[in-house]
């Protein structure tokens, strides 16, 4: 899976949380749970 994110949110997510976004390339995506986001109507589906 291709992931594409902002330098600088991702500095930010690394500041708040510890996480940098970078860490998604090693994630083992095969044994994730998905769900779609239907907590607000948007244009695109969300998940």
């Amino acid at each position: 899976m291709r992931v594409t994110y902002g330098p600088a949110k991702s500095s930010r997510n690394e500041e708040l949380r510890g996480l940098p976004f970078a860490l998604a390339k090693d994630f083992d995506w095969s044994c994730a749970l998905i769900v779609e986001d239907t907590r607000e109507d948007c244009s695109e589906k969300r998940f």
